[in-house]
């Protein structure tokens, strides 16, 4: 708390008429002894953290203890040490307040939360529970750490509750990643292997740093060694319906968005009778412990978090469970995601082939391929030709489609 009351003290001193101005809020605290008490002890303490402040820091003891009738600041200084936390934490509520009153405003930044104790935690939930209209509380969480996920379940519903926002950072971008690998290597990989590199863990600086470094040869021995673990932790944690919808989620191709009735139906594959009230249990519990997102400007889209999560539950699969997962989403959606844009289009070539099913590969591929190719999107046309040639190759009467196939491969390489 004292380390926050300086950086007021500063600023407010500073400006014009702060002095005054910080006098006439002193005169209001000094109303409740106790809290006045609390506050000599905070302004005591801002002396010794900034000794440039050391004479007004005197000048505001002396004003509190006058209008409070304490002992000397300094004495008062002394039995603050006897007081509780709680009035420590009271004192700076109340130091905020009156300052506020006084026309002073700013903004309180807490810094890497999962590093803090409980009782920070508890501090800036009181805090922000408090905070003056014309002040704002401003807390940063690295959500990639197990203490994050902690640390922001805490916080997450008293900073919603008072209108507050989580805001997602996002990962760096090809740009961003080249700046930073130039400074410290002093030299920048080709742009595929930086593409690469930002796509195999959704371009978190968590991930990157040890290959940026050049600790690892792939950003995913750093992801393994850090995450896994942990996620094993989280999916234990959950119950056997949500972890047995993530897992079907998991086939899906990266970054896909999905309704509400398709977990509904995925869920119900193997149980009709499934109620609806089930599926939304099992979507709330996901988004509760930060599996899922909603679709942002939908009123019914989601989607996994973070792409590592991904691709964590889906390498910890069994080729088996795997291919009965791509199979059931298959059952779901055969008869309408070829209608979707060219990214589903080919993601339903790749559930496909996950469920070896190379006869729908082989009826679909070919015209999906060609539509790739004509919208321009040449990396999923090609892979479209690859899983054409693958499954005609599987069918006894197909060597002209295979021919044809490998020769539209060729003439787009």
């Amino acid at each position: 708390m004292a380390a926050l009351t300086t950086p007021i003290l500063e600023k407010g001193i500073a400006s014009e008429g702060g002095f005054d101005r910080f006098r006439r809020a002193l005169n209001l605290i000094s109303r409740d002894n106790i809290v006045a008490l609390a506050t000599a002890g905070l302004i005591d303490l801002t002396s010794k953290l900034a000794p440039v402040l050391k004479k007004t820091a005197e000048s505001l003891l002396s004003v509190l203890s006058t209008s409070a009738n304490l002992a000397s600041g300094h004495a008062a200084a002394e039995r603050i040490i006897k007081t509780g936390n709680d009035d420590i934490l009271a004192a700076f509520i109340g130091l905020l307040q009156a300052v506020s009153s006084e026309g002073f405003s700013g903004v309180i930044l807490l810094d890497q939360i999962q590093l803090a104790s409980q009782a920070v935690l508890d501090a800036a939930i009181a805090v922000a529970r408090n905070l003056p209209d014309n002040w704002a509380f401003c807390a940063t969480v690295n959500d990639e750490l197990p203490e994050g996920q902690t640390a922001l379940q805490v916080i997450r519903p008293p900073f919603l509750y008072r209108g507050g926002q989580i805001l997602t950072v996002p990962g760096l971008d090809l740009t961003a990643l080249e700046v930073w690998t130039q400074a410290v290597r002093g030299k920048v990989p080709s742009m595929t292997e930086l593409g690469g590199v930002l796509e195999s863990c959704d371009g978190r600086p968590l991930f990157l740093q040890d290959w940026v470094r050049g600790l690892t040869s792939t950003p995913e021995i750093a992801v393994h060694n850090r995450l896994d673990a942990y996620y094993e932790e989280r999916l234990r944690r959950l119950s056997p319906d949500s972890r047995r919808l993530l897992r079907m989620l998991s086939v899906l191709p990266a970054y896909t968005y999905f309704s509400f009735d398709f977990c509904h139906a995925l869920l119900a594959a193997d149980n009709p009778s499934r109620s609806a009230d089930s599926t939304i249990d099992v979507i709330a519990e996901l988004q509760d412990k930060y599996f899922l997102e909603s679709q942002p400007g939908a009123d019914d889209g989601y989607r996994l978090i973070h792409e590592v999560t991904r691709e964590h539950i889906f390498r910890r699969l069994p080729r088996t469970a795997a291919r009965k997962a791509a199979e059931t989403i298959l059952s779901v959606i055969d008869t309408h995601l070829r209608d979707s844009g060219s990214a589903a289009q080919l993601g339903y070539l790749m559930l496909a082939d996950l469920a070896d099913r190379s006869d729908l590969i082989y009826r679909d591929a070919m015209p999906i391929a060609s539509m790739l190719l004509a919208s321009g999107a040449y990396e999923s046309a090609r892979a479209a030709y690859t899983l054409c040639v693958k499954s005609a190759q599987l069918q006894v009467t197909s060597a002209q489609d295979e021919f044809k196939a490998k020769a539209a491969l060729r003439e787009n390489s």
